[in-house]
């Protein structure tokens, strides 16, 4: 009996050790990624590892507007979950990742959208790439051969804010939901979190073209107005009429416009 009391006092113990260090420091070290990912700040409120359980919580991210855009946060995220399966010497298996909660907050200034942004993010080598010259390792080769494959990834409950001068709605954007992503072989470990970055971001950015607003360096206005003066037969640009005629109507009946779009 004293035996076991010992047993679950080392359990306690241990339970204890990863609540006030391997937390915090997993908390840290998660925000440096995420930040190195999207190179713009990240803030995570609560990190929880279960290492009985194998898997990861995540609570209440915030993945902040690229430089020069108005708002702080373009992204945030109610809660991650990750449930990590099988790992041999080539193969990590995780069993399924959830996302809930996903709000993104489309935003432009003069020149860019802040999504499109966060995609070319992605794709800049990190600073710390550029800056590194030294000699690959034999156990940093091991470590670059290892390959992670998901076998189900699910984003749930997704919204898209957008913020215009023409228009103040919120898109509903359907769930993702892949299974086996990176394949059977799996995708690099170093490659991972951007490709599964980009699987969300892309699916955002469809979601508004199916809607007919491009996310690319065109203001998103200039479309949202293009539609309206389409659906009304306007030969000339918003932007006349508008001094012509009280504002605030135009711009209900824009909306009426859009919900008629489906937007």
């Amino acid at each position: 009996m004293k035996i076991l009391y010992k047993i679950l006092a080392l359990l306690a113990i241990l339970a204890l050790a990863i609540a006030f260090f391997i937390n915090p420091i997993g908390k840290h070290y998660t925000q440096k990624y995420a930040q190195t990912l999207f190179k713009s700040p990240v803030e995570i409120s609560q990190f929880s590892l279960h290492l009985f359980e194998k898997s990861l919580n995540i609570d209440f991210i915030k993945v902040q507007n690229p430089f020069n855009f108005k708002h702080k946060d373009a992204l945030s995220l109610d809660h991650f979950l990750l449930k990590i399966g099988p790992i041999n010497s080539h193969l990590i298996v995780i069993d399924e990742i959830k996302l809930d909660g996903l709000q993104f907050a489309l935003e432009q200034n003069a020149n860019q959208v802040n999504l499109t942004q966060l995609l070319t993010n992605l794709d800049k080598p990190d600073n710390n790439t550029l800056t590194s010259a030294k000699p690959t390792t034999q156990k940093s080769q091991k470590s670059q051969t290892k390959r992670i494959q998901i076998k189900h990834l699910e984003v749930r409950n997704i919204s898209l804010k957008i913020n215009t001068k023409w228009l103040k709605t919120t898109l509903k954007v359907p769930n993702i939901s892949a299974r086996n992503f990176g394949g059977s072989s799996g995708i690099p470990v170093d490659k991972i979190g951007k490709e599964v970055a980009k699987e969300i971001l892309h699916n955002l950015k469809n979601a508004l073209e199916k809607k007919g607003i491009i996310t690319g360096k065109k203001e998103i206005e200039a479309n949202l107005r293009r539609q309206i003066e389409q659906k009304l037969g306007i030969k000339g640009s918003l932007d006349d009429i508008e001094k012509q005629f009280d504002t605030d109507d135009i711009k209900n009946k824009a909306k009426k416009l859009f919900k008629e779009l489906g937007l």
